[in-house]
């Protein structure tokens, strides 16, 4: 936690008389500093998941022997498999909205009442989170569910592909369409492995790893704001 305290003094108006300007003191917490940055790394994200699962419609297809289809064209092209595989699109889109709304959810909560500490070992959570059985049952609740949405995600996620890889490949236009199909699904993909892993790992070590740091850290202790020598209730 780091205060700033603004004092402006000591300056004069043209009569000669002090000015005085009112303290201002501003405040952010090492906690407001964490979900800032989670927030910013969410909206980074959302490029993968838009062009990730809506593949009919972004990635470049001919809509005749000669002619690539445009954004509208890709829309309403009049096909039952294209129309098929795009209302799945939609339907992958949410899933993985519902995965990182309960990612960012389980994160938030670990940023209020967990701590990263370089200090301390990673496993030091494992024993002091013991004298906080709310909080442990609700950090077990959180992963057990974050699990589920991302296992729904990444079977969406895996029809979804096969589907627009159909869609496409009766409107294929060779290495334009190719390329940018590879890159949206690597990268929605690897985005996908790194949650199942976040998600398996804190679930199995019953630990609280971050979704969002860098390189995976785990959260290792009880917050300073709720450490106290009894049990706290747990806000869900």
């Amino acid at each position: 936690m780091s205060y700033t305290n603004v004092l402006d003094s000591g300056r004069t108006s043209p009569r000669g008389e002090l000015n005085s300007y009112p303290l201002k003191e501003m405040k952010l917490t090492i906690d407001t500093r964490e979900r800032l940055l989670t927030s910013a790394l969410f909206l980074l994200e959302m490029y993968k998941i838009v062009m990730g699962t809506c593949l009919t419609v972004f990635v470049p297809h001919m809509c005749t022997e000669t002619e690539v289809c445009s954004l509208t064209s890709s829309v309403y092209r009049d096909s039952l498999l294209h129309q098929v595989a795009m209302g799945w699109n939609l339907y992958s889109l949410l899933t993985i909205l519902f995965m990182y709304g309960m990612e960012m959810y389980r994160e938030n909560w670990c940023i209020r009442y967990l701590d990263i500490d370089e200090s301390r070992s990673a496993l030091n959570l494992d024993t002091e989170i013991e004298e906080y059985p709310q909080m442990k049952h609700q950090m077990a609740t959180l992963n057990q569910r974050y699990k589920y949405a991302v296992i729904i995600s990444v079977a969406s996620q895996t029809v979804n592909i096969g589907l627009s890889v159909a869609d496409l490949a009766l409107a294929w236009a060779g290495i334009s369409t190719l390329t940018p199909l590879l890159s949206y699904v690597l990268l929605l993909s690897i985005k996908m492995l790194t949650s199942y892993n976040t998600a398996t790992s804190s679930l199995k070590k019953e630990r609280a790893y971050s979704a969002y740091m860098r390189t995976q850290k785990t959260y290792n202790t009880i917050d300073a704001d709720y450490k106290t020598a009894k049990p706290v209730s747990v806000v869900p």
